[in-house]
């Protein structure tokens, strides 16, 4: 296939990609891990890489080309080959050209995804966008790259530390210690900043357990064992540290991933848990089933942090803070945007699914599309009177006003007695926007209407007082 990296790309913002774009995006990635399950690499890179050139803040295609990668090289770091417009990426890096810096950038990596500069360049343009979660899977890679590198381990140090990671940047820090004057001021002052558990990317998973390998852990159960003259066979693995001794023997079980990701998760080990996740998705070849649970997984994660981005904030009370919780609550939207429009694609039946994705849409912005969703939604018993509520304020956002009002009004009729809550902000909705419509007839109905059912609903009571003023004037 022709080589995709001469194409240019667009410059990344912050806003939602339109549907109609997301779904090309997605049948690429679709036809890429079609090709990574064949084992076409090189194939599979170039679809993986239009991907992430389109929507470089996406986790999910950063993480498929780097999986990508890694099974082309078979995980030999030697392997790779420093090729490219080497001097070209430079330039890119240093005018923070940084559409080109994806370009050039990856690029390089198709050659080897374990190039630090380029690793790097790709996380400093991350940041600059505040793709904060493929920001820390670049530098990942660096580390994986070169762990004791200082610059690299520091790098990732001031990254965690903004995004208030706190137990991984001091990890980071630890690593270089003997080898930087100020790596133990920086331990002692994130310690004291460190009153939470962070959520991220662990950096140390991987020899967390070095001193237990399956071999050593065997005996110790062996020698505990009870003796008998016709053994049961052996149990389930149930820990952690048994499911991963199974998949270190039989790697290609999917079962064990599934229950260890399951365990990870109660555990608040969200980035373990995706990442087994997703070496089960890779194991089952896509399975369908995996891939929810991924998707699920990955929302989890994304609403830790948000968690612990509201804790912060209202804690420290800086812009600083402030901004990083607004941050991560965009990234979560885009994420579950994305997620749900997957799904309404999978199961177009599914009016569940509809309506999440409506809401998606509506929080970013995008009233026109999720307008549709919503009326799709409004024939569902269940969700129905809230779906035609939420479509009235998209077409009231789209200033199509006397639709918006019937929509209040119907809203109101379908909840009644059963959703009391839906009905009363539907009342007012019709109330404030009869007002704007200057028919003051029917403002005041609606508004009677709900403060006979709730005389303290925000301020429809002194709406209504100033309706009755007017019309005694």
């Amino acid at each position: 296939m022709a080589d995709q990296t001469s194409e240019p790309v667009p410059a990344p913002s912050d806003d939602p990609l339109p549907p109609n774009i997301r779904r090309r995006i997605q049948t690429l990635f679709g036809h890429g891990q079609k090709k990574f399950q064949e084992g076409e690499c090189d194939y599979a890179h170039d679809m993986f890489s239009q991907c992430v050139a389109k929507d470089p803040g996406n986790l999910v295609y950063v993480e498929a080309m780097f999986d990508n990668l890694i099974k082309k090289f078979d995980k030999n770091k030697k392997r790779g080959r420093q090729k490219g417009n080497r001097g070209a990426f430079k330039k890119a890096v240093a005018a923070e050209d940084w559409p080109k810096v994806w370009t050039l950038g990856l690029e390089l990596l198709k050659h080897h995804p374990w190039d630090v500069p380029a690793l790097r360049a790709l996380a400093e343009a991350c940041e600059k966008h505040k793709f904060n979660e493929v920001e820390l899977r670049y530098l990942k890679g660096a580390l994986d790259a070169d762990g004791k590198d200082i610059e690299v381990n520091r790098h990732c140090a001031t990254s965690l530390t903004r995004m208030g990671q706190f137990d991984q940047a001091i990890a980071c820090w630890h690593r270089i210690e003997d080898r930087v004057p100020d790596a133990a001021a920086k331990i002692s002052e994130l310690t004291l900043a460190k009153n939470r558990p962070a959520v991220g990317i662990d950096l140390d998973d991987e020899n967390r357990n070095a001193d237990k390998t399956p071999s050593t852990t065997r005996a110790v159960k062996e020698e505990t064992a009870p003796s008998s003259s016709s053994p049961d066979p052996p149990a389930a693995p149930t820990t952690m540290e048994e499911l991963r001794i199974a998949i270190a023997e039989d790697p290609t079980e999917v079962s064990h991933y599934k229950a260890l990701a399951k365990l990870q998760d109660a555990a608040g080990k969200y980035l373990e848990a995706e990442t087994s996740l997703q070496r089960a998705l890779s194991v089952a070849g896509g399975d369908l089933n995996v891939r929810e649970l991924l998707e699920s997984a990955q929302i989890r994660r994304k609403q830790a942090q948000l968690e612990v981005a509201k804790q912060r904030a209202a804690t420290e009370n800086t812009e600083e803070a402030k901004e990083l919780e607004q941050r991560i609550k965009e990234e979560l939207n885009r994420l579950e945007l994305e997620i749900y429009d997957a799904r309404a694609q999978r199961y177009p039946d599914d009016l569940a699914i509809k309506h999440e994705l409506a809401t998606r849409l509506k929080r970013a912005g995008n009233h026109a599309e999720a307008e549709k969703y919503y009326q799709a939604v409004q024939s569902d018993d269940q969700r129905g009177p809230a779906a035609t509520l939420n479509r009235g304020e998209c077409l009231q956002h789209m200033r199509q006003y006397l639709d918006a009002l019937k929509c209040y009004v119907r809203a109101a009729k379908s909840a009644e007695n059963q959703q009391p809550e839906v009905e009363k902000l539907a009342l007012y909705r019709a109330g404030v926007l009869a007002i704007g419509l200057k028919d003051a007839g029917k403002a005041r109905d609606y508004l009677s209407k709900l403060v006979a059912k709730d005389p303290g609903y925000r301020d429809a009571q002194t709406r209504l007082d100033k309706l009755s003023e007017m019309s005694d004037t």
